[in-house]
């Protein structure tokens, strides 16, 4: 699954890294994880996802809104900047998703 969206990265031209150093202690199958560091890949990785999207579509849109309000554009930060109380209110509105699905 990982390989995979790794090739939906590539094809859809979002930078990544691979990770292959996450294998928890005893166990036999190699463990991976795929890093984006990019605001603006990340947001270009959700939106494609999100029609095909079903139980953390809800969480998807929400990372979508925050990311497109609060995130920083190449070297300035846009003018509504994330307070920590709206860091509080947008993990509070996520943690309330992951209840109900």
């Amino acid at each position: 699954m990982v390989m995979k969206l790794a090739e939906i990265c590539e094809a859809i031209e979002v930078f990544y890294s691979l990770d292959k150093s996450r294998t928890p202690k005893g166990s036999t199958k190699q463990a991976y994880r795929i890093n984006i560091r990019r605001r603006d890949d990340t947001v270009k990785l959700l939106k494609a996802l999100l029609p095909y999207l079903v139980v953390k579509k809800a969480e998807a849109e929400l990372a979508i809104s925050w990311y497109e309000t609060h995130g920083e554009q190449r070297g300035r930060l846009k003018t509504n900047r994330a307070t920590n109380e709206d860091k509080v209110i947008f993990f509070e509105k996520l943690r309330s998703l992951k209840k109900t699905a």
